[in-house]
């Protein structure tokens, strides 16, 4: 982006002759591959949770923290969108991801902690289901320790 009075190509004296910025995006790459793995992992929570209501008839724990997951992954394809339309994907001297580097550096301080609530509640998930395959008080409670220390030591 160049402004009328400025020549193309005109550098101040001593400076290299820099070839102008790629104004291509790689922003639609992103999010079609955002959008493609979130309607494969809704589709798969969406599976599960129909045999559990209507062919087993009994929802855990683990399937309600199940559906917060999913809600965490919807919410980061959108916050996958909006930085996108903020300029995430383009060169990285794009005036256009530039100008707003400090809005998209705001929407991605929301979305990494979308990501660690999301991967926190998917192995609290595993953790109850597997809390109904083990037998035995031992391994219970060391299966309840390794939960609870990986939802503790994730965010780190």
């Amino acid at each position: 982006m160049f402004l009328a009075r400025q020549e193309f190509g005109a550098q101040p004296p001593g400076m290299p002759n820099l070839p102008p910025v790629s104004l291509e995006s790689r922003g639609s790459f992103i999010i079609t591959i955002t959008a493609f793995f979130t309607g494969f992992a809704c589709a798969a929570v969406l599976a599960r949770l129909y045999v559990r209501v209507f062919m087993l008839k009994k929802v855990g724990i683990d399937d309600y923290i199940l559906i917060l997951s999913m809600a965490c992954t919807a919410s980061v394809l959108a916050f996958t969108i909006k930085e996108v339309r903020l300029g995430v994907g383009e060169h990285y001297g794009n005036p256009h991801q530039f100008f707003n580097l400090q809005e998209i550096l705001h929407w991605s301080y929301f979305h990494s902690w979308v990501i660690v609530l999301g991967n926190s509640s998917v192995k609290l998930s595993v953790g109850f289901f597997l809390l109904r395959l083990v037998q035995g008080r031992w391994y219970k409670v060391r299966l309840s320790q390794n939960c609870l220390s990986d939802v503790y030591v994730n965010p780190l």
